[in-house]
């Protein structure tokens, strides 16, 4: 065996770049795709952007992360400013936040000393005053609501205002408000007010007494909408656009607040925020009629009673989808309803009202939300089963059939007494008929 071998350096091989023409040649069995740990690999023909490129010399080269440095200086020129201010933008922000406490504890405390000038002078401030001024001789239970009169039917009676100009409290609540007022206006009662004169006392019972017929106006739905026939232009419109709703009794001795006194919440705003607009208490009953009090106190409890008392039912009531100013916005609270209403919230997605069983059904019913009517279909489903609601629908029907049947035991009466009294004037006519050619009934004179 030879063991000799060429002691000679051999040089390396010359690395040339690989062409398109004159590719690697590639196994048939690897033709589409190169072994890998994982599986076969595809393998991709190079593109000609790929392709091996020659590169320029490091010092030529420019990385494209690179800086520009006159953004570098201007960084750092940046950073110094923001150094040297810093420290002076924390101290003044830290006087200002302590400056701002200090004002506002001052004007609080000098608010106080001044509101309490003015109750010591007579004067106070109108946004924290009662609902009444000058009650001193009437009871503590009997306030004169008589005085809101020009402003809501509602009021009158004990009840806040309405918040829809058109959602009034359903009928029974008009009723139970109604002999809650009787119980101060009766009169039986009269000997509490010495103060009022004749006259006084019988406008003001005119005036519960027209509320109460007010408020248990309207002849279809028993509480939204309410619609009366109207005799001037022969078709149906809405009660508060009537003119039977609009028409007040006449009371000239009896001193109302004045008309345009709605509070509403940016009117209670602006009297807690503008103090310099104190006014003076009325001090004589001539005086109230400029008394307007409007405060959050007021709106509160105007809200409360509506979502307790007033509030349609959330199943699709057509109160929240026909009522114009939900759809307007005019409040948060409207749009809070809107939402509330047509049940965009899951929490609040209920089922449709007719689609709830028989007890809930008899609820709105007397609650007069609805009209029995409305579920005629659902009263005929519960009709073998029976329940609350089929036997006060029974006891409708009984009713309505009893009334008609006292409608035509009248309408033959009268026909009766007519036919009664023909024969027994028959002579009398048949004699005039035939002397002047005219027929005399009930002391008048028909010609023909």
């Amino acid at each position: 065996m030879d063991f000799s071998h060429d002691s000679s350096p051999k040089s390396p091989p010359d690395i040339h770049p690989v062409s398109s023409s004159a590719s690697p040649s590639v196994s048939p069995s690897h033709s589409s795709h190169l072994s890998s740990p994982r599986g076969p690999v595809p393998l991709t023909q190079p593109t000609p952007e790929s392709q091996f490129t020659p590169r320029s010399p490091p010092s030529q080269r420019r990385p494209d992360a690179e800086v520009p440095r006159w953004m570098m200086r201007r960084t750092i020129r940046v950073r110094r400013v923001w150094d040297f201010i810093s420290p002076f933008v924390c101290y003044i922000s830290i006087a200002l936040f302590r400056v701002t406490i200090l004002l506002s504890v001052i004007c609080i405390i000098l608010y106080s000393i001044y509101s309490g000038a003015l109750i010591a002078l007579n004067r106070q401030d109108w946004s924290s005053v009662d609902d009444h001024v000058l009650t001193e001789n009437f009871p503590a239970a009997c306030p004169p609501n008589y005085r809101y009169y020009h402003i809501s039917y509602e009021r009158v009676l004990g009840m806040p205002a309405p918040l829809y100009a058109h959602l009034h409290p359903p009928r029974h609540l008009v009723k139970k408000y109604y002999r809650q007022s009787l119980k101060c206006w009766h009169d039986d009662k009269r000997s509490l007010y010495p103060h009022l004169t004749n006259q006084q006392w019988k406008e003001i019972k005119l005036i519960i007494e027209d509320s109460k017929d007010k408020l248990l106006m309207g002849d279809y739905d028993p509480t939204y909408p309410r619609y009366i026939n109207s005799p001037t232009r022969n078709t149906f419109e809405w009660v508060e656009e009537s003119e039977v709703w609009n028409r007040r009794v006449s009371t000239p001795s009896v001193a109302l607040y004045k008309s345009n006194c709605t509070c509403t919440a940016p009117k209670a705003l602006e009297q807690w925020l503008e103090p310099p607009e104190m006014k003076p208490l009325p001090q004589t009953e001539e005086q109230i009629k400029c008394y307007c009090p409007c405060n959050f106190e007021i709106l509160a409890k105007t809200y409360q009673w509506f979502w307790r008392n007033n509030l349609p039912p959330l199943c699709g009531h057509e109160f929240f989808y026909a009522t114009g100013r939900l759809q307007r916005y005019r409040y948060p609270f409207d749009a809070f309803l809107y939402i509330l209403g047509n049940r965009f919230l899951l929490p609040f997605r209920l089922r449709d009202c007719s689609q709830t069983d028989q007890q809930t059904l008899y609820r709105l019913v007397k609650e007069e939300w609805y009209d029995i009517t409305d579920f005629e279909s659902e009263i005929k489903k519960f009709s073998s089963v029976g329940g609350p609601l089929v036997d006060l629908w029974k006891e409708i029907n009984a009713r309505q059939a009893e009334e008609s049947k006292e409608r035509v035991r009248v309408m033959l009466k009268n026909e009766g007494i007519m036919m009664e009294w023909f024969l027994k004037h028959q002579r009398e006519l048949k004699a005039s008929w035939l002397k002047g050619g005219y027929l005399q009934l009930f002391g008048r004179r028909f010609y023909f």
